[in-house]
């Protein structure tokens, strides 16, 4: 993975005061997500590394403008959480270290990248997500 400090590839589409749920259950990588977002002025919500603690976060009413979900996470899948932000129109970018299964495929207009991902690859996907936001 590259570095995620300084400037990353690609610039960002966050605009001011936009939220990113970061859910992932790797430490080291949920930071490094966090991170480079934050770099890139998104302000993150979380990170998380379960379901309990990403509901948590969004009980008070607290509705990201994005979401980047790890799709295998603490022993379960993350699609409980994704299946409430698809109705509420929140844009997700899935992260994954396992093969495409087709389990994605409910999800219309989500993105996938595969772990290791690379800083500008991370980056390209969330302007691509946003992107098409705007679009829509």
């Amino acid at each position: 993975m590259n570095s995620v400090s300084g400037n990353p590839p690609g610039g960002s589409s966050a605009e001011p005061g936009r939220k990113l749920l970061v859910v992932e259950d790797e430490a080291l990588v949920a930071l490094q997500i966090a991170i480079l977002m934050e770099n890139l002025g998104w302000t993150i919500m979380g990170p998380v590394g379960s379901l309990k603690d990403a509901d948590a976060l969004l009980e008070n009413g607290d509705r990201p403008d994005a979401a980047i979900l790890d799709i295998n996470i603490g022993g379960g899948t993350v699609f409980p959480l994704a299946e409430e932000l698809y109705r509420n129109d929140v844009p997700i970018l899935f992260c994954t270290g396992y093969e495409d299964q087709g389990e994605t495929d409910r999800f219309e207009g989500c993105s996938r990248v595969q772990k290791p991902w690379a800083t500008g690859q991370m980056v390209s996907e969330v302007n691509m997500m946003m992107d098409n936001r705007k679009a829509a």
